[in-house]
């Protein structure tokens, strides 16, 4: 693909981002190293808006479905959990017949690490938020941001509450949005409850990460 027309001008840029916003995303990575000004183009905010909004309004609503019911193989801390790189992601449309649904990702090798149990929320134009637990023993949170069409993952930094000795975990609710309409700046909310060791005087700590600050 060139980036002139016949009389040898440059294509206008809106024509161009009309072009591109009908490619797949797989073609859509490819053409990022063709030089500078299409990485930036891809890249930024404007056009993956127009197309994701593009795309959408061509695909029925699907579903994401994660089977947990699978063998568990793995031994960690004493228990045995199911290895991620064997658990299919499916997607689940109101096109399929016989509920058999899509195969997304057979062996999701870039979600390894994140976590024994794992909980996927959105998606939020095309991203997902999940949290995990490294450990099946102890707390100790995994928290990250999924696109399933570029397979990028980002690792949430950690968050450290200080907290007084007596308090002891007891709920986590999160929240996963974005700031519309020309940003890619998602924000994960976490808020983090806890109690003293009878349950009473509840105390609620909250973070927010930015992904425009990665922090």
């Amino acid at each position: 693909m060139g980036t002139s027309i016949d009389d040898g001008g440059p294509f206008p840029e809106d024509l161009r981002m009309d072009v591109l916003q009908s490619l797949s995303v797989k073609s859509l990575l490819r053409f990022k190293c063709i030089s500078k000004n299409w990485y930036n183009l891809i890249n930024c905010p404007v056009f993956v808006r127009k197309h994701f909004n593009y795309h959408g309004n061509k695909k029925r609503p699907k579903i994401l479905f994660h089977d947990y019911q699978i063998p568990l193989t793995i031994p960690v801390d004493d228990y045995y959990i199911a290895s991620y790189d064997s658990i299919p992601l499916t997607i689940i449309s109101e096109d399929d017949s016989g509920g058999g649904g899509t195969p997304l990702i057979e062996n999701p090798h870039h979600l390894r690490g994140f976590g024994v149990d794992m909980f996927f929320d959105g998606p939020v134009d095309g991203v997902f938020s999940f949290s995990g637990t490294r450990s099946t023993t102890e707390y100790d949170p995994c928290l990250g941001l999924w696109n399933p069409a570029t397979r990028v993952v980002t690792t949430l930094p950690p968050v450290h509450f200080k907290l007084q000795p007596f308090l002891e975990k007891t709920d986590d609710y999160f929240g996963f949005g974005f700031n519309p309409p020309f940003t890619s700046n998602y924000k994960v909310v976490w808020v983090h409850q806890f109690s003293y060791y009878d349950n009473m005087f509840h105390r609620s700590y909250g973070a927010v990460y930015s992904s425009s600050i990665n922090s």
